[in-house]
């Protein structure tokens, strides 16, 4: 029954206290996890499960979707842990968080990072033959932080440019850490990440997406202006054209110059 953001969402469901290093107090993350985690993405599941559950029995239902307990549930390994053994995970100390040496970020000579991912045997044996240190093979689970030193030591030799030229062909789930700019550079190479909206004022705008359905169309409608559905809501709701002209004057409501026609 009280206000809150995506950063409060995450305080409430236990989120913000595993994100961060063990050294640092929680960490801000620029993606919205509570609104698009918590939010939106259970709403869509709900209510697509319940539009097929009316087709298939014709009955309706009832969707009460709770963005801290959506992300509650969606927050599967502090669960785990603390139900195998019985205390919660420290923030930084568990295996997806800093734990593990073979799953972390490595800050590069220049200032840059390399995010190693190589959880797997495979992924990770390739990883240790690649930096020239096959010794920490058997040592992918360990907890004892000296290989997790070992491989910052090393990441820490080389700038990041090096190590993507040295990444290069080999598939063991360690990738750069890339800019926002630097993604967008890589997106835009794929055609299908992004739709072009058609904007007879401001001009053409790439828009990435993130779906679109099986028949290769996109979406491709802007989003509408401040204001520039106004008159028409009004007017649904009966009020006169004169009315509507004075609240114009007024400065009450927004009537932005568009073009009808998109």
């Amino acid at each position: 029954e009280k206000a809150a953001h995506d950063i409060n969402i995450c305080a409430l469901s236990g989120v913000s206290d595993q994100m961060g290093s063990g050294d640092c107090g929680p960490a801000l993350s620029n993606f919205q996890v509570a609104d698009i985690a918590g939010g939106a993405l259970p709403a869509i599941n709900a209510i697509l499960t319940a539009l097929f559950h009316r087709e298939r029995t014709g009955k309706g239902a009832f969707l009460d979707i709770s963005m801290a307990g959506s992300l509650f549930a969606s927050n599967v390994l502090p669960y785990a842990t603390r139900e195998t053994f019985k205390r919660s995970p420290e923030r930084g100390g568990d295996i997806l968080t800093g734990a593990l040496a073979c799953y972390g970020y490595y800050e590069t000579s220049d200032g840059g990072w390399i995010a190693v991912g190589a959880l797997e045997p495979q992924f990770w044996e390739r990883f240790c033959n690649l930096i020239d240190r096959p010794d920490l093979i058997p040592a992918r689970l360990s907890l004892d932080g000296a290989t997790k030193e070992a491989v910052r030591e090393i990441i820490k030799s080389k700038p990041k440019g090096a190590w993507i030229e040295l990444l290069e062909g080999t598939d063991c789930c360690v990738t750069p850490v890339l800019t926002y700019g630097e993604a967008a550079s890589q997106m835009a190479l794929t055609e299908t990440n992004s739709v072009v909206i058609p904007d007879p004022i401001d001009g053409d705008l790439s828009q990435p997406i993130n779906c679109w359905n099986n028949e290769g169309t996109k979406p491709a409608v802007r989003a509408p202006r401040h204001g520039e559905h106004s008159r028409a809501i009004l007017l649904s709701f009966g009020i006169t054209e004169r009315n509507i002209n004075g609240f114009v004057e007024d400065g009450l409501i927004a009537e932005p110059e568009v073009s009808t026609a998109d």
